[in-house]
């Protein structure tokens, strides 16, 4: 309650009272991380530099081999712009980490700040070759770098040795395919872009979005053998999508087996009938064509019609 309580007075700017609720609370379980970064943060919306750096000495002193308080102290003089004394903090930061030194990627940071683009990617290359750091965690140290567009347009050949990176150690993962499939498509590779989709559907990746990008993709490129393959477990895996089910009949009308797509079909026209006109009208009409297909004509036009 106290937490909560100090949250809402920062949400009203009451930034001394929060403080006050904060201390309190650290009375009573001591000096923890969240609370620490809380208090510093406090501190510094209400100008109280000095104040703020002590709360990170403090955390610094009580757990001196504890990385964490060192990549606090380094993200404190990031803010300040104080680039050599964050250098030398993310430093012993990943000196004393056992967590796969992740504050390489920090390191990495400061130096493109510095425009010092070789020791940017080394750091960044140390971080993503770890066995230790999460993958998740690798990803959201290059989003970054893709969404600032000046950077990506000029450091192409970085960011695809990154990936690149990525491609080697998780080749099967269904996160870093998804994310790779994302990646392709941005910079409009469809080939690569199909090669991730299907690697993360194999996995499996159970992103819906990502079928239905992956499905319309195998579409395009007209491999009907694989449209039923993936189109088949889509159905499985997202039972009550219609839009699957009319892609999934699709492939099977491809391959001559228009008896099987047949009940896919009338399984479609039940799950969307008065609820989407559009998709609706493209199911009958595929319908309509298969019964046309398996000699069932006074069917295909009534339901033409």
């Amino acid at each position: 309650y106290l937490y909560v309580l100090s949250m809402l007075y920062k949400e009203n700017k009451e930034y001394e009272q929060a403080i006050l609720m904060l201390d309190r609370l650290q009375n009573k379980v001591g000096i923890i991380d969240m609370l620490t970064l809380e208090k510093q943060q406090l501190y510094l919306q209400v100008g109280k530099q000095r104040q703020a750096y002590n709360e990170l000495q403090q955390y610094v002193n009580k757990y001196p081999h504890d990385s964490k308080g060192y990549a606090f102290m380094g993200d404190y003089y990031l803010q300040l712009n104080d680039l050599t004394k964050a250098w030398q903090f993310f430093q012993t930061a990943v000196d004393k980490s056992d967590s796969g030194n992740i504050f390489n990627f920090s390191l990495g940071s400061i130096a493109i700040l510095k425009g010092d683009t070789a020791s940017f990617k080394s750091y960044y290359s140390l971080g993503l070759q770890s066995k230790i750091i999460d993958v998740n965690d690798k990803i959201n140290k290059i989003i970054p770098l893709l969404m600032d567009r000046d950077f990506a347009s000029k450091n192409k050949d970085l960011i695809s040795y990154f990936i690149h990176l990525l491609e080697e150690q998780y080749p099967d993962d269904a996160e870093t395919n998804s994310f790779l499939a994302r990646y392709y498509s941005s910079i409009e590779d469809k080939e690569k872009e199909l090669i991730h989709v299907k690697k993360a559907m194999d996995a499996p990746h159970l992103n819906e979005s990502l079928w239905h990008d992956g499905l319309l993709l195998i579409i395009g490129k007209q491999n009907f053998e694989d449209l039923v393959h993936y189109g088949s477990l889509a159905v499985q895996y997202f039972s009550g999508n219609p839009f699957f089910k009319l892609l999934y009949a699709a492939g099977l009308q491809q391959l001559n087996k228009e008896d099987a797509a047949i009940p896919i079909l009338l399984d479609a026209q039940k799950i969307v009938e008065g609820k989407n006109i559009p998709l609706y009208v493209q199911i009958l009409s595929s319908l309509g064509d298969n019964y046309y297909a398996v000699g069932q004509k006074k069917l295909a036009f009534e339901t033409y019609d």
